[in-house]
């Protein structure tokens, strides 16, 4: 099978250190663990774990939203349900912080947002692991304190296994056996299938898969 580290030579060239070192180093061993062992299974968690992190070089989920990002959020329909009106999603702008501790407290094993669980349990690593309730139960498997310490996660020797428990936790194995992208895309945001409703950023998703089949093909 195509080696993922090599795909990445390929297609991002711009993936920062922690990824190119673990996909480098323990990917392989971690591959065969996890079953990922065909090129179709390879090509879809590679895919959606260039779209969580823009091709390997988010590390955390950024907080630097601008007004118009938020704007757009506030369009979307993604934060209604936390702000009473598009002016209080927008006047905070530049406060990732306090907008991270709102928008994930209370949920994902979070406390409120005075508790700052929202925002020290942002996302991290390749399927952007979120929540509270997923650091303590990955750390646990893992072996890591990463309710003590989220940052552990980036170690390169750590960074790869939360995503990847997710990915088993979720058999999504059987869904990139029938190359499905939607159902991969819709468990990973939403946590179960969701008909035809598309996933954020399911059209990135898309796109790396095609850049990713085609470096399978070219290096096979």
């Amino acid at each position: 099978m195509v080696r993922s580290i090599d795909i990445v030579r390929r297609i991002a060239t711009r993936a920062v250190p922690p990824y190119v070192e673990a996909l480098d180093k323990y990917a392989d061993d971690l591959f065969v663990q996890f079953d990922v062992t065909t090129d179709l299974r390879l090509a879809h968690f590679m895919a959606r774990s260039l779209s969580e992190t823009g091709g390997f070089r988010v590390l955390v989920e950024s907080a630097g939203y601008t007004a118009k990002n938020l704007a757009t959020q506030w369009d979307r329909g993604n934060w209604h349900r936390y702000f009473s009106s598009k002016a209080d999603l927008v006047a905070l702008a530049g406060q990732g912080e306090k907008l991270f501790n709102i928008v994930y407290g209370n949920r994902m094993g979070n406390g409120g947002p005075e508790t700052g669980d929202g925002f020290r349990y942002r996302g991290r690593g390749p399927l952007q692991t979120t929540g509270k309730e997923a650091y303590a139960k990955y750390g646990e498997r893992m072996g890591v304190d990463l309710v003590s310490n989220p940052d552990a996660l980036l170690d390169p020797q750590n960074i790869l296994l939360p995503s990847l428990y997710e990915w088993s936790d979720g058999n999504l194995n059987r869904y990139a056996d029938r190359d499905n992208a939607l159902a991969i895309g819709q468990i990973i945001n939403f946590g179960s299938l969701k008909g035809d409703k598309e996933p954020n950023g399911y059209d990135d998703q898309m796109e790396w898969l095609g850049y990713v089949k085609r470096a399978i093909k070219a290096l096979s």
